[in-house]
């Protein structure tokens, strides 16, 4: 009778793996979908110029590779609980209102700007992604306008 239930609870355990993994990695596309949508709406705010610049990848299937990729290798490299502080602070992220690139990263969780987090995002594509899809040589024109970067770096209050 035994050995009838343990193939089940392997089964069971696998299922709640997988469904974990697969609500994790959602929270992280809806997160990021978010932070992209305010970054739109930051770049938008200091030149309309970017519009035709903007690339929307958030809900891109290569893009979820990534993030996929990158949520495997921080509960690798640091565990669950490291896992779960990253994903909090992409929810935080998403939910603050950007003013200025210098500001960005204050008051997140370390772990978001942390060693760990870098390596994987290289490891898994994901600036190499972001710079083929987002700096074109139109969005690059933009960016470098001397008022603009400015406004980038110190927000509206330069």
């Amino acid at each position: 009778m035994h050995k009838a239930i343990l193939p089940l609870v392997f089964i069971l355990l696998a299922t709640s793996a997988s469904a974990q993994s697969n609500a994790q990695l959602d929270r992280a596309i809806s997160a990021f979908a978010g932070i992209e949508a305010k970054m739109h709406a930051f770049y938008l705010s200091a030149s309309q110029d970017f519009a035709p610049h903007l690339v929307s990848v958030a809900r891109e299937p290569e893009m979820h590779g990534i993030i996929k990729c990158v949520l495997s290798r921080i509960a690798e490299a640091d565990g669950a609980n490291a896992l779960r502080t990253y994903l909090d602070g992409l929810e935080m992220q998403a939910a603050q209102e950007i003013v200025s690139l210098s500001t960005m990263s204050e008051d997140l969780p370390d772990i978001m700007t942390s060693d760990t987090v870098m390596s994987a995002s290289l490891a898994c594509g994901g600036a190499t992604y972001m710079q083929k899809k987002q700096m074109t040589d139109g969005f690059m024109e933009v960016m470098q306008r001397p008022e603009v970067q400015s406004y980038l770096i110190n927000g509206a209050a330069n």
